[in-house]
């Protein structure tokens, strides 16, 4: 039911918004026993093909949490300082014994998630109408 109601509000956002998802995406929900991904896509999401992963194929989450701290550190990812939740879950992320503890990190794991499929960002399609208006062109014109 939770998939529905999120499916329902997300649609609104835009028929033709690609969306991913995590690799538990493919596991079946305890009530319908349908894969999650395949309850979005039925809700009329465009989700895509693939799972969300690096052009590679892999997930791993030190790759992405590198690729993360990357664009932070040059400024090619910023977040609102009014997202409490995601600073506060930032903030609390760390390691033990050397490795990422993966408790209440959901914000970090959808965060990565779109950061591996960025190859699949789109905008809407009359975007580029507003900033970037055509412009004639004479090709004989010097």
């Amino acid at each position: 039911m939770a998939g529905i109601l999120h499916a329902g509000a997300l649609r609104d956002w835009g028929s033709w918004l690609p969306w991913a998802w995590p690799h538990d995406g493919l596991q079946h929900d305890k009530g319908s026993g349908e894969q999650l991904a395949e309850q979005y896509r039925r809700q009329g999401l465009r989700m895509l093909e693939e799972r969300a992963q690096f052009e590679d194929g892999t997930n791993g989450v030190e790759a992405g949490l590198m690729l993360m701290l990357d664009r932070m550190q040059t400024g090619r990812l910023k977040v609102f300082r009014t997202l409490v939740e995601w600073v506060e879950e930032f903030r609390l992320y760390h390691r033990k014994d050397g490795k990422v503890v993966k408790e209440r990190d959901d914000l970090m794991s959808a965060t990565r998630y779109g950061l591996m499929m960025l190859r699949h960002a789109a905008i809407a399609p009359d975007a580029m109408a507003k900033f970037a208006p055509e412009v004639p062109y004479d090709p004989f014109e010097y």
